[in-house]
């Protein structure tokens, strides 16, 4: 990545689409563990950009089967069909960091919505 110059301060900035460029590469320019699916695990365990690819495709279409037969069952409350939808669209996309799971308080809102925890279920 080539840093820009900014503010002619002489501070070096990388902006956002550089760095999504280069996470984009697949040589984990970015770092495979700053990364929260099955794509950089794949590319940890040592399988290929084709491997990683595959077996994010798997999770896809496993979270988007299973979200299609939750949302089509009429004893399902919604609260639980939103947690599933929103914990979905996680698993889908390869360039979850680890900072963008605060997005999984959306899906704990919704169960407590559903049914309220008992003291076994809260941290």
């Amino acid at each position: 990545m080539r840093p820009k110059r900014f503010g002619g301060h002489g501070a070096k900035v990388t902006t956002f689409m550089e760095v999504i460029a280069e996470t984009g590469r697949g040589d984990g320019a970015a770092g495979w563990f700053k990364l929260q699916s099955a794509y950089p695990v794949t590319r940890l365990l040592g399988g290929g950009d084709g491997l990683g690819w595959a077996v994010q495709g798997v999770f896809i279409a496993l979270a988007g089967g299973f979200n299609i037969w939750l949302w089509r069952r009429d004893d399902v409350s919604f609260a639980v069909k939103a947690a599933a939808l929103c914990s979905g669209a996680l698993l889908a996309t390869p360039y979850v960091y680890f900072y963008d799971l605060p997005v999984l308080a959306l899906p704990v809102a919704f169960l407590f919505q559903a049914r309220a925890f008992d003291s076994s279920e809260q941290a």
